[in-house]
């Protein structure tokens, strides 16, 4: 009969330890950035933290105010599909409490790639007064950003040179360069003019 009074009293004891034992509720949560900018496409992990560290039911819902801009995974996973804002929110299962990050989508920025040489078709060419010739400057690598050019000629009085076009004025030597806008990267074409015109 003492065996059985003891063992009552313990399983008495364990009932009221475990009715006793209170949820710790919970009292805010916060997320680890209140605002992110991501390119379209691009994906960035949100992390909720639950307060206080030992809530009994940390469990957590995840919401996007605009799809279209941004949505969110059960886990805080937010991906960027189009230009816009979105605000994701996230909520507590336990006492609803919310915390917020504001996602603006840009578009996607390519770094620029630089120019590193540019080369003509021709490096020398002999016309004739008032013949005109074209030539092709090709600047590299074939994916630079910025492919603009300018056109020079050491002398005009001799031969002029327009977006590539060469025309021919008078005998003698001149030096046609291209340049490019981005580096500074040079190219020459030495062009001689002469003329076929016999006096007599």
């Amino acid at each position: 009969m003492k065996y059985v009074f003891i063992i009552l009293s313990a399983i008495l004891l364990m009932t009221l330890t475990v009715t006793c034992k209170k949820d710790v509720q919970v009292t805010s949560v916060a997320l680890n950035k209140t605002s992110l900018t991501l390119e379209i496409g691009k994906i960035e992990t949100l992390i909720a933290m639950v307060l206080p560290d030992n809530a009994t039911n940390k469990e957590v819902s995840w919401l996007s105010d605009n799809l279209a801009v941004a949505s969110v995974t059960n886990n805080g996973l937010v991906t960027a599909h189009s230009i816009g804002t979105a605000t994701i929110t996230v909520t507590t299962l336990d006492g609803n409490k919310t915390a917020s990050c504001t996602v603006e989508v840009c578009e996607n920025v390519e770094p620029p790639v630089a120019v590193i040489g540019v080369t003509l078709d021709k490096v020398s060419l002999t016309l004739e007064v008032e013949e005109t010739e074209t030539l092709i400057a090709t600047v590299l690598p074939n994916d630079a950003t910025n492919k603009e050019v300018s056109w020079t000629s050491s002398n005009p009085a001799v031969a002029t040179v327009t977006n590539g076009l060469i025309t021919a004025l008078s005998v003698g030597i001149t030096s046609i360069t291209v340049t490019t806008l981005d580096g500074n990267k040079t190219a020459i074409c030495n062009v001689e003019v002469y003329t076929s015109f016999v006096e007599g």
